[in-house]
């Protein structure tokens, strides 16, 4: 069972950052932003220890840096709102209107999924406001597929 809280938030952080290692200052930052406890390394050294639990053997390593491994065909939701929406532009700018629905869509229900919700700090409001941008970014992706859609419909029926 994942460690609640800060846990979460950790979990979060280090899944974001998986594409590189993170040193623990850096972890302290982001888990205490306004201000870290007194014995924060300890703090965080308890919060990795039971993650590293509930998580199984080998998928956090290091130890003054640390890296999340996760296996080659996990699915975070960040990186599929990330990877979709520029595959709906891409379809949208060339007008395959069919190759961009699925991604499309895809973005639009991840993006608007609050991101650790029910925790704040400076990193989690910049990623919030990211996958706004994705939202907006993939409505209007969707809105443009609908209005191709709509079109070619009426094209066929008066042909």
């Amino acid at each position: 069972m994942l460690p609640g809280g800060r846990g979460v938030v950790l979990l979060g952080y280090l899944a974001l950052h998986r594409d590189r290692t993170v040193a623990r200052d850096e972890l302290i930052e982001a888990l205490w932003p306004q201000r870290p406890p007194p014995a924060a390394d300890a703090s965080l050294r308890s919060l990795l220890s039971k993650l590293r639990g509930a998580l199984g053997h080998g998928l956090i390593e290091g130890r003054s840096e640390l890296r999340l491994v996760l296996p080659a065909d996990a699915w975070l939701d960040f990186e599929a709102a990330d990877e979709s929406i520029h595959r709906a532009e891409s379809a949208v700018a060339r007008q395959a209107w069919t190759e961009g629905w699925a991604p499309a869509h895809i973005a639009l229900n991840v993006s608007r999924r609050m991101f650790l919700h029910g925790h704040e700090a400076p990193w989690i409001a910049a990623v919030r406001g990211y996958l706004e941008d994705v939202h907006m970014r993939a409505l209007a992706c969707w809105a443009a597929i609908g209005s191709a859609a709509g079109v070619r419909a009426a094209a066929d029926t008066s042909a």
